[in-house]
């Protein structure tokens, strides 16, 4: 048996080496496939992306998401030693009204603009937003700061102990807005009520989108950058931020990674070897076999993970290792013979 793999091998190094167009055509023609669907890798750096889609877990997790929306949050932290202010206030409703108008998927905004104050007075309960009206004098802010700091309803959610940072609460849509059209209100109103056209409207859809909920964080980025630039110290946090920071950290890790390992490769097989073929030739076959497995990942829709991420440098370790075993052996036949067609 090995003697016959050996054979087999022989023949098809000298077919490599009597027939190399046609070699190289076929090799083109095998790998422009898979390389030209690299543009549409994906990266899901989400919790659920560590679990199997059939898994039950997960199952169960998107049935809770159909039922009751996305359980995950963005949250602006705003930090001023002059939070009760005039000129902060007005800021902060600015900042509320552009994140509303500007910030695309969002379901819900919450702050101190907006929020519901519930109070009573006398025999009377009475409800509506805490900076209804909007103050117009420090007095009137005062007796803001007076309402909000008595309210443990705002303590440690929207408002610090210390009175010094505030929050802003994002929640987005659950559901992607991909292949969605426009709808007027009529269409909308004759669609039907209850619970059938309820989940009638949720078949068939997707959640928000990795894509998506980076256009929504790049925007709340954008918008905040602005208010920085005015004074505003500002935070985002949330899962979502997370997961969109960590995405983009894995990106340029992965980059990083590739150009030191390219850079080690290239100067170890030069020193082993001596010979610019040497080194040119594997960076070859390591280059496109990376971009092959990366373009059939693309093909068949499996993203970059979190633990698939090592994927390149396993690819990159494997590589060079076939590539110098092949090579130590052509040129310790080559330089007995000196014969390329008897070293392949």
């Amino acid at each position: 048996m090995h003697q016959k793999l050996e054979n087999l091998m022989g023949r098809f190094g000298s077919f490599i080496h009597d027939n190399p167009f046609k070699v190289l055509l076929i090799l083109a023609v095998l790998l422009a496939f898979p390389i030209a669907h690299i543009p549409q890798i994906k990266m899901d750096t989400s919790t659920e992306g560590f679990m199997h889609p059939d898994d039950p877990v997960l199952l169960t997790y998107n049935k809770f998401r159909e039922q009751f929306g996305r359980d995950e949050r963005i949250v602006l932290a705003i930090k001023d030693d002059h939070i009760f202010s005039i000129d902060f206030l007005t800021k902060l409703r600015s900042l509320h009204k552009e994140i509303e108008s500007d910030v695309p998927y969002l379901d819900d905004v919450t702050s101190l603009y907006n929020v519901r104050n519930t109070r009573g007075e006398g025999d009377k309960l009475i409800t509506d937003d805490l900076l209804e009206p909007f103050p117009s004098t420090q007095a009137d802010v005062d007796k803001v700061k007076e309402r909000a700091m008595a309210s443990h309803f705002y303590k440690d959610l929207l408002l610090s102990q210390d009175g010094k940072m505030t929050t802003m609460v994002i929640e987005t849509d659950a559901y992607s807005h991909q292949g969605e059209q426009e709808v007027s209100v009529e269409d909308e109103f004759s669609d039907g009520f209850g619970d059938e056209a309820t989940q009638n409207s949720v078949v068939n859809k997707t959640f928000l989108t990795d894509e998506e909920n980076h256009e929504l964080l790049d925007k709340i980025h954008e918008i905040a950058d602005k208010y920085r630039a005015e004074g505003l110290e500002i935070y985002i946090a949330g899962s979502p931020a997370v997961n969109n920071a960590l995405k983009a950290q894995m990106r340029a890790d992965m980059q990083k990674f590739m150009r030191i390992t390219f850079l080690i490769i290239l100067v170890f097989l030069f020193v082993v070897f001596r010979r610019l073929s040497a080194v040119f030739y594997p960076l070859l076959v390591i280059l496109f076999s990376l971009l092959a497995t990366v373009g059939t990942m693309a093909w068949t829709g499996v993203a970059f993970k979190l633990p698939t991420q090592i994927v390149p440098s396993l690819l990159l370790a494997v590589s060079v290792g076939a590539t110098v075993h092949i090579l130590s052996i052509f040129f310790d036949q080559f330089n007995q013979h000196g014969n390329k067609k008897e070293a392949l």
